[in-house]
């Protein structure tokens, strides 16, 4: 648009396709899981728009977003079918959700000296079921944030350039609140996580690279499935190593 100022957007589509195991098989005892056959792709369309705008020193980022994903596949609770000896209870992959996700997302860079940079980003995002299988709506209801999926998170980076060719970043990541199951029951609280990383540029083709996860040692859950179980999140964790450019 200007010098400083680009615009920009962005439409896609994807597929999803189901799994041949959710298609031919089968299985159970007294609780069955039945195959289904006729289970289509899912589909995602989306679009996004932002802006950038730039000076000397660093960047601001603004995206928005929104996509729709269509005939997904969910768990519906149905008819035990004849023949199933002992059946009492049966559930069947089927297309039957439709899911909708918008978002915004800010982000930017401020090279404050000349051996000084901070970064920071920043995300809201609403994941919601638009639509449902009857049957499934006393235990998934429609228009409430997706179990698992935070509506908010952001990040925070410091960089620090002892040399030209060597750098140290920390970093504060923020997930915010979610929910564990579809009625909103079990919280999964909000957590933050300190990183570490230096890098140091050997030769134009090698960079050596130390990294510490989780420097803190934080003990937090994170979510690990649609009402599945809530799991312990990363312990601290080092790596050490170099990266090559043939």
């Amino acid at each position: 648009l200007t010098k400083n100022i680009n615009l920009r957007s962005a439409a896609y589509q994807g597929f999803h396709a189901p799994g041949l195991n959710n298609m031919i098989r089968s299985y159970g005892t007294s609780r069955y899981t039945l195959a289904n056959p006729n289970l289509s792709p899912e589909t995602m369309k989306g679009y996004e728009a932002g802006f950038d705008y730039r000076w000397n020193e660093g960047i601001f980022q603004l995206t928005g977003y929104k996509a729709n994903v269509y005939n997904a596949i969910n768990p519906v609770t149905v008819d035990c079918p004849s023949g199933y000896s002992g059946c009492t209870s049966a559930t069947q992959q089927s297309n039957s959700q439709t899911l909708h996700a918008q978002g915004v997302e800010v982000q930017g860079r401020y090279d404050f000296h000349r051996q000084w940079s901070a970064e920071a980003g920043y995300t809201l995002t609403q994941s919601i079921l638009t639509s449902q299988a009857a049957a499934n709506l006393s235990t998934e209801p429609i228009n409430s944030q997706l179990p698992g999926t935070p509506g908010k998170m952001g990040n925070l980076g410091l960089t620090y350039y002892p040399t030209v060719k060597s750098s140290l970043t920390t970093t504060l990541r923020y997930i915010g609140p979610s929910w564990w199951d579809s009625l909103h029951t079990v919280e999964v609280p909000t957590y933050f996580v300190v990183g570490l990383r230096a890098n140091y540029e050997i030769s134009p083709n090698v960079t050596m690279f130390a990294s510490a996860v989780n420097l803190l040692n934080r003990n937090y859950v994170t979510f690990g499935g649609t009402g599945g179980p809530i799991i312990r999140g990363q312990p601290q964790t080092g790596t050490i190593g170099a990266r090559i450019t043939f």
